[in-house]
């Protein structure tokens, strides 16, 4: 063997490490990306309160429509957006609050400080990636305030809840 193949031998196996480290960061990289974006999640539920009502008018949303070649210019599609409410929630045990959108009809029975039961369900990409909450579905909870008209009720499961 001559010293020239020796020395590629040498920058070949130094080589390897850093291949075999490149080569497993892309694949859990890939299968996170699936993981998140194919896999099921089962819906959870938690108690939250209803912190933030804001009242969103109705809109139009216009989607372009694009040619061949990806060439813009052939028209639009105007999609319409009904009036709605978006509820910010702090549910238990999380950090920020979730959004909900709710149609006009369902949102006359939520007000700020409400304490409502939230099903939704949570992905993460990676292990050490932030989880993201997508919230499905919220339901009123019956508290003992109804029932005994007093606020200190309330005020109990609110403090719980914090």
């Amino acid at each position: 063997m001559s010293a020239h193949s020796v020395k590629r031998k040498r920058i070949r196996w130094a080589l390897f490490p850093t291949m075999v480290i490149i080569v497993t960061m892309f694949a859990y990289f890939v299968i996170g990306l699936l993981n998140y974006s194919l896999g099921e999640t089962p819906s959870q539920s938690s108690n939250g309160i209803i912190t933030e009502k804001i009242y969103k008018p109705a809109s139009v949303y216009k989607q372009r429509i694009k040619g061949a070649g990806g060439k813009s210019g052939i028209g639009h599609n105007e999609i319409p957006i009904p009036e709605s409410y978006h509820l910010s929630i702090e549910i238990e045990g999380w950090r920020e609050p979730v959004g909900y959108s709710a149609n006009i009809v369902d949102a006359k029975q939520y007000e700020p400080g409400q304490l409502v039961k939230v099903i939704y369900t949570k992905k993460q990409m990676f292990f050490f990636s932030e989880p993201q909450i997508t919230v499905l579905d919220i339901e009123q909870v019956s508290s003992r305030m109804e029932q005994d008209g007093t606020d200190a009720a309330f005020e109990t499961q609110k403090d719980a809840i914090r």
